[in-house]
């Protein structure tokens, strides 16, 4: 097998699994199964394991494998800043994984049996609780968007355009991380205030686009965005471009990758000193909405794209439940009662009601001619600078 056996045989994996997954899937699986193979298969360098052919690796191997995710300064060597802590225990879960699907390739299921025979190896936690963010963590969030600094080769404000289209976007149709990222142009209407889901999760095997509305507190954060990246495409001397939030220097016509946003998203929270996932506003989206009203709970399902209620209702007991220590420290230490610091009415004040036959100044205010209250004056206006996108 020559002298690196494993990368043989993971070239030979991958090339057989690009006909039975889809892109994303399979680029995920390459960077996991090359960075192992970089770690215990180094083309210079002593190497970590006795044997790296796949046929001939037993349990010394694999313990050396988990060894190497569990011990911070094996796995991070190099890193920075230097991490102390373990690999998630669901990473380490996928590694072994993908690793015991290249040896039983290669008719080995050493993995398999040390599993059957008590070997302590990762295993799944179960589901992860999932996170919702407070309103007020919500407001500091996006608050911190609008001071993000401009980079290089992009107009004054374009990444600061981003990230506060980003912070607020994903709260606003409760859309995956993904979904919003590859979401194009003509996917979003704004006389109706939709956007569809072109490439919703599991689409082309189980599941298809779906239209999400764009809720109106967000509406007018759609509209500066949308001014700011026509700004970008002139900036680029360009006058149209494929994707909502585009990739259009050096000539390119495409979506930004996930780690462009993550890396926005990084921005925000160490400002912020807030820890949250892009995910984290999905759910936000959901259990606002549920808590303004129990009611919707069938129209919160069909915009999350859930194939049944019941994945909304099983998500939605873990949201709930991310509450309820605050919950229940407010039901076991309530707020003292205030007194009323209204000052006491004057003797010729009281005479005067007493005259009219009113007990207070409530009352009085009640029966006075109320001023009317003029209508705020809306500020979205779309037809002056944007008569393409309705």
């Amino acid at each position: 097998m020559g002298r690196f056996p494993l990368r043989a045989a993971i070239n030979r994996y991958l090339e057989r699994r690009k006909l039975m997954v889809k892109e994303s899937t399979w680029n995920n699986e390459r960077r996991y199964l090359f960075h192992m193979a970089d770690v215990f298969e180094p083309t210079r360098g002593k190497r970590r394991l006795v044997t790296t052919n796949p046929q001939k690796m037993g349990p010394d191997e694999i313990k050396a494998i988990v060894k190497w995710m569990q011990e911070p300064e094996s796995h991070q060597a190099g890193s920075k800043p230097p991490r102390e802590k373990a690999l998630d225990l669901d990473t380490q879960v996928r590694y072994l994984d993908k690793m015991d699907a290249v040896l039983k390739m290669n008719g080995n299921d050493i993995i398999q049996r040390m599993r059957e025979e008590g070997y302590r190896l990762p295993r799944r936690a179960g589901p992860k609780p999932i996170r919702v963010l407070t309103k007020a963590d919500l407001e500091i969030i996006q608050e911190v968007a609008e001071r993000i600094g401009s980079a290089t080769g992009e107009p004054e404000g374009w990444r600061r355009a981003k990230a506060q289209f980003l912070m607020s976007a994903y709260v606003a149709t409760g859309l995956r991380p993904s979904e919003l990222r590859l979401a194009h142009l003509e996917d979003l209407n704004i006389r109706n205030w939709t956007l569809y889901v072109r490439s919703p999760k599991g689409g082309g095997r189980y599941a298809e686009g779906r239209v999400v509305p764009v809720l109106p507190p967000y509406q007018q954060t759609f509209l500066d965005f949308l001014k700011a990246r026509d700004e970008n495409l002139r900036y680029h001397g360009r006058k149209e471009a494929t994707y909502l939030v585009p990739h259009i220097q050096g000539g390119k016509d495409a979506p930004y990758s996930a780690n462009h946003f993550g890396e926005l998203k990084r921005e925000v929270e160490k400002e912020a000193g807030i820890a949250f996932k892009l995910k984290d506003f999905r759910s936000t989206f959901a259990s606002l909405s549920v808590e303004m009203d129990p009611n919707s709970l069938n129209d919160v399902s069909v915009v999350l794209g859930h194939s049944n209620i019941k994945t909304t209702q099983r998500s939605y007991a873990q949201m709930s439940a991310s509450g309820a220590g605050a919950r229940l420290k407010t039901l076991w230490n309530p707020a003292p009662t205030k007194e009323d610091p209204s000052p006491a009415l004057p003797e010729e004040v009281k005479e005067l009601l007493d005259r009219l036959g009113i007990t207070s100044i409530e009352e009085l205010e009640a029966l006075l001619p109320q001023k009317s209250i003029p209508a705020k004056k809306g500020v979205i206006d779309s037809e002056k600078w944007l008569p393409g996108y309705v």
